[in-house]
């Protein structure tokens, strides 16, 4: 990111320098999260020759974004870069590696096999099948490496239960106000333009025990607390 002219948060920094094969980003809008994941997908294909390298996101326009980036990072990186093949959502240097951004549709993500990294851009907004299609591709590359990379979307999804859950996840909180460029007043303004629930998911990275996109097409008979209570989970032991 440096080579590049951006000089990275110490989140980005800590990520991007980390050894674990298990990474999971819980963060703020406008943090530099499709930065950081250029940033990872660019130095794998640049100092791996022959790396596989996937970025699966929600929509064909955030892969093609994200794609841009990767190609701006690899250009301005100070690297020798000799493109072999290069499309909308793909590049392929004379190496052999390659970087594919991936829109969010199972049958595409499919097919895969031994990828050298694999990113999740908007996590949480990915389909539980997106997700499933993952873990068969790791099965026969042990030493992959596997980034998420979300802004929370409620308490019921896949994304969220990997967080919560926690184990074996290398993991990274980050709320606007750990990003210097996010001033406070900006952050005053979207709290009276949001309402304090979508603010706090959108910038203060909590998960917010209803999702409102999701709950206006399946609404919920009970809350997760009162389901939680009724399990028994949260009876204090005697």
């Amino acid at each position: 990111m440096e080579l590049a002219g951006v000089t990275p948060d110490p989140w980005q920094r800590q990520l991007l320098r980390s050894t674990a094969r298990r990474r999971i980003v819980v963060g703020s809008r406008q943090i530099g999260k499709s930065e950081t994941a250029a940033a990872l997908l660019s130095h794998r294909a640049l100092y791996r020759p022959g790396s596989l390298n996937l970025v699966l996101s929600p929509a064909l326009r955030q892969s093609a974004e994200l794609h841009r980036k990767v190609l701006a990072t690899l250009r301005a990186s100070g690297a020798p870069v000799d493109v072999r093949s290069e499309t909308v959502l793909s590049v392929e240097l004379a190496t052999g590696s390659r970087v594919l951004c991936i829109p969010s549709t199972e049958a595409k993500f499919r097919g895969f096999s031994a990828p050298d990294l694999v990113v999740l851009e908007e996590a949480a907004a990915l389909p539980l099948s997106a997700w499933q299609a993952v873990s068969p591709m790791l099965a026969a590359a042990p030493d992959a490496d596997l980034v998420l990379i979300s802004t929370p979307r409620g308490r019921r999804s896949w994304f969220a239960d990997v967080w919560f859950d926690g184990a074996g996840w290398e993991q990274y909180l980050v709320p606007a106000t750990d990003c210097p460029r996010i001033s406070a007043d900006f952050l005053a303004s979207e709290r009276r333009n949001l309402g304090d629930d979508i603010f706090r998911q959108e910038y203060d990275c909590h998960f917010l025990e209803a999702d409102p996109e999701l709950d206006a097409k399946n609404p919920r008979v009970f809350s997760a607390d009162a389901v939680d209570r009724l399990l028994g989970s949260h009876v204090d032991p005697l």
